[in-house]
């Protein structure tokens, strides 16, 4: 979680905007995942996904930025009802069971000039890289609640047991062989 955290931090620092959060995007609801928001301005609540700028960004293969309320008209359907910020840029993020949801960058503020094909590129790929490390962080958790479970089982038997390593060194022991 902190590696996420930093990478949020870093990409808010890149594009010069004050938020950045990963958001889950699952059963029409969107959920903050991880965030880097010192000020304090990214809505923690679940909110129906219809409602949120990351409704926009899962329609799109490609980035979605705008820079200021001018473009963000010219960009967002007229009927989106949802929360309006000055400048906004985010990416869809994949992990290896397939689309988890999005990585967004905004500011209340808006931007001098438009997002630039590199900028949007650096979301992409930001997206890209929280993606695989969300899928690593995934893993880590169902292989741990796995060792829990092994774990659980082995002490229930009615014998002791032990692992070593090829030095004698022991490696795990139940409580009975303990």
């Amino acid at each position: 979680m902190r590696k996420l955290e930093q990478l949020l931090e870093f990409g808010c620092r890149a594009l010069g905007l004050r938020v950045g959060v990963i958001a889950e995007t699952r059963d029409g609801e969107r959920r903050l995942f991880a965030k880097h928001d010192p000020h304090g301005q990214a809505d923690l609540a679940a909110l129906p996904l219809h409602v949120t700028l990351c409704s926009q960004v899962i329609e799109r293969d490609e980035a979605f930025s705008f820079a200021n309320h001018e473009e963000a008209a010219a960009r967002l359907p007229a009927d989106y009802q949802g929360k309006r910020v000055g400048a906004f840029i985010g990416a869809r993020v994949h992990i290896s069971e397939g689309l988890f949801g999005t990585v967004c960058f905004h500011d209340v503020a808006e931007r001098q000039g438009p997002f630039t094909d590199t900028e949007e590129n650096f979301v992409r790929l930001l997206a890209s890289w929280m993606g695989a490390e969300l899928s690593e962080y995934f893993m880590q958790r169902r292989l741990r609640a796995k060792e829990r479970q092994l774990s659980t089982l082995a002490d229930a038997m009615p014998c002791g047991m032990a692992a070593l390593d090829a030095n004698g060194c022991l490696l795990y022991a139940t409580r009975l062989f303990a």
